[in-house]
Order: C-alpha cells, then sequence, then structure tokens
C-alpha cells in the first residue's frame, strides 16, 4: 500500500473558507501530506476577499503540508473550473484523490483508495474510483 503521506488530494473549492479549512484540517490529521488546490475564479469582491483569506491561510498553515495553488483569474462556473482543475491536477500527477471543499474523508475510506489505486492503476479497465 502507497504511504498516505504520498498520496496526492485535489481540494476544488470558490469561496467557502469555513469548509475548506474543515476539509483541509481533516486530511491533515489524516497524514495526507500532498495538497493540491484549484480556486476558481471570483464572480466578485467579496469572492475575492474569501479566495484570499484561503490563499492566505494555506502559504501560513501550520500543518506539515504541501500546498500547491492554482488559481482562476476568470470565473469558469461549476462545469468548466472543476474540468480545469482536475486537468492542472493530472498534469502533475499519475493518480490522486480529488474532494470538493465540502468533503470530509475517513482515514478508512483514504486507505481503501490508495489499496485500490495501487491494485488497478494500470489496469486498462478501470477509469476512476468513487465513494458515496
Amino acid at each position: 500500500m502507497q504511504k498516505l503521506e504520498n498520496l496526492s488530494v485535489l481540494i476544488l473549492t470558490y469561496n467557502r473558507f469555513e469548509k475548506f479549512h474543515r476539509c483541509l484540517k481533516t486530511l491533515n490529521e489524516q497524514g495526507i501530506r500532498k495538497v493540491y488546490l484549484s480556486i476558481d475564479g471570483p464572480k466578485n469582491k467579496t469572492d475575492l476577499k474569501i479566495q484570499e483569506k484561503i490563499i492566505s491561510f494555506c502559504r501560513n498553515n501550520n500543518f506539515d503540508m504541501e500546498i500547491k495553488i492554482n488559481q482562476f483569474n476568470n470565473n469558469n462556473g461549476c462545469r468548466l473550473g472543476p474540468i480545469k482543475g482536475i486537468s492542472w491536477f493530472f498534469s502533475q500527477n499519475q493518480f490522486g484523490i480529488i474532494l470538493e471543499d465540502d468533503v470530509i474523508i475517513s482515514k478508512k475510506c483514504i486507505e481503501t483508495f490508495s489499496v485500490l489505486l495501487e491494485k488497478y492503476f494500470y489496469n486498462e479497465e478501470f477509469l476512476s474510483i468513487s465513494s458515496f
């Protein structure tokens, strides 16, 4: 099984600092160390202020995490924003976990994903593994 600290996780976010913070804190508590953050561009000044707070928090975080940030200047919307964020993530990673900022994922789920990613990575019959 791949070590959790080597598993990359993408968080797709927009303007929900509290939800993002809770998601990031949970990942930190579970041993995730490589986080990618994709932020869709703001629609207005209020969104921009919240996004600046998210970015500032990431740059000054007290977690033992490496956080890479992808921030779009223009708002791409609910369809293209995630697509562009996921494309950016996979331009730098062969595989990983993708979360929206309001998702709290258990350590058991992360461990299961890690095992399944390793087991099925080279099997072309599998395109993704998901959880509900």
